[in-house]
């Protein structure tokens, strides 16, 4: 594995994570000073972590992938190379809709369900 090369003060893999943890934050819907809140990691800090400008200590990524719903890994998807991890078992936008899924009330499942399987027939009909 080569070493990560450097610009300015966040590596590579720094920016990556970053830019992940922004995607997800944004996805979930939740702005920095709301994740600030919930994580107690000072919206300064969220937004270096964002920007790459640092890297994220495990206990703040464990803690703002609890707060976002989203495992660590999540935020080293896409990543090329250099990261010994396991691949997400789904993909963020797939864990998304599956978090989101199971939150929504009975009714609103069936109807999701219904209009996934009516579009799955009409495209194997195509």
């Amino acid at each position: 594995m080569e070493p990560d090369k450097r610009e300015g003060r966040g590596s590579s893999t720094d920016r990556h994570v970053g830019a992940q943890l922004r995607l997800v934050r944004k996805l979930r819907g939740y702005g920095l000073d709301r994740l600030s809140t919930e994580t107690g990691v000072a919206c300064r800090l969220l937004e270096e972590y964002e920007a790459g400008t640092v890297g994220i200590p495990a206990c703040n990524l464990h803690r703002i992938g609890q707060v976002l719903g989203v495992g660590p890994e999540a935020f080293f998807a896409g990543l090329d190379g250099g990261v010994a991890c396991e691949p997400p078992m789904y993909t963020l936008e797939e864990a998304l809709l599956l978090h989101r899924f199971r939150l929504a009330d009975e009714a609103a499942k069936k109807s999701a369900l219904r209009f996934l399987l009516l579009n799955a027939q009409d495209a194997e009909a195509a």
